[in-house]
């Protein structure tokens, strides 16, 4: 007896079940295949955001060409402070510095301080600090105001101090 020689209705029920399996596992490998799309997606948009919270501030284009319209024709000195110890810092504070300068802000620098975290601006509320702040936020770069500390080494002077970056904050945590 040859294995082909099986019944009519023998054969329909094989038939029947490989129809039934084919579809399942089609089905099985559709869903397979919108899992993996869904946990790619997922993956990549988290590494992105983690690249994005490693990756060296800068000052973009965009940002200088704010900060030079919203300062130019307000002349006024600025301390532009920095970490001089962070090459992260370093780099940004190049980056403001050149900002300032191409408005035409009288900068001078400072790189001593030891410890700094963010971009903070020191200096008493006036005209001066309030249009530094409105620029810096337009241009999307928020000032944080600082007080003056104890043995501070330009009292009385407006400054911005650039800190070493701020440690990235983790999804759910609460600042």
């Amino acid at each position: 007896m040859s294995v082909l020689a099986i019944s009519l209705e023998t054969a329909n029920t094989f038939y029947s079940l490989g129809l039934k399996l084919t579809v399942w596992g089609a089905a099985v490998t559709f869903l397979g295949a919108l899992l993996l799309a869904w946990g790619t997606r997922v993956r990549d948009a988290e590494q992105e955001r983690l690249n994005q919270q490693q990756a060296w501030r800068s000052v973009s284009a965009e940002q200088q060409q704010t900060l030079i319209v919203a300062l130019t024709g307000h002349p006024m000195k600025v301390w532009v402070n920095w970490v001089g110890n962070d090459p992260e810092a370093t780099t940004y504070h190049d980056d403001i510095n050149q900002a300032l300068k191409a408005a035409g802000i009288e900068t001078n620098s400072y790189s001593g301080y030891v410890r700094a975290l963010g971009l903070t601006i020191k200096g008493m509320p006036g005209p001066e600090y309030d249009l530094l702040l409105a620029a810096f936020e337009k241009a999307g770069m928020r000032l944080s105001p600082e007080p003056y500390g104890p043995g501070e080494r330009f009292p009385g002077q407006l400054q911005i101090v650039v800190g070493s970056k701020p440690p990235p904050s983790l999804p759910g945590m609460h600042e």
